[in-house]
């Protein structure tokens, strides 16, 4: 039926190539380094699934959490929307600096925010977002 063990990367390429190979759903049009053969492969053999469709078909495979990073991205809204509705732990990671102060409608549907470091944790204070942080690093660095 689902595979409870596996999270959905619903993040960006840059952000999703320094996290595969591994078990994974990667949404099919934003897997990275496609022009890769090994990379594919070694992707492919180490549990990644690729997974398309609207946010409830993805959501359909049972992941054991998601991952975002596009704070305002539509279809990524949809997903942690639906994904908290059915009791999915939502992450979510920059994928890029923001340094504007501006309300993020994302984090309502997030259960804990991966900080790149002290200036994220300084932004989400600044708009009043209040959810566990857990300092992890830059993974694009």
């Amino acid at each position: 039926q689902g595979d409870m063990g596996r999270p959905l990367l619903a993040v960006t390429s840059l952000t999703s190539a320094r996290l595969l190979p591994g078990r994974a759903y990667v949404i099919a049009p934003w897997f990275p380094r496609k022009r890769n053969p090994w990379f594919v492969l070694k992707c492919l053999l180490s549990g990644t699934r690729l997974v398309w469709g609207d946010a409830g078909a993805m959501l359909d495979r049972r992941p054991s959490k998601v991952l975002i990073d596009g704070f305002g991205n539509p279809f990524i809204l949809e997903i942690a929307r639906l994904a908290k509705m059915r009791g999915i732990p939502v992450y979510a990671i920059w994928h890029g600096p923001y340094y504007q102060d501006c309300k993020k409608e994302i984090f309502d549907h997030v259960d804990c925010v991966l900080s790149w470091g002290e200036w994220n944790e300084e932004w989400l204070e600044a708009n009043d977002v209040r959810l566990p942080v857990i300092r992890v690093g830059n993974p694009i660095a």
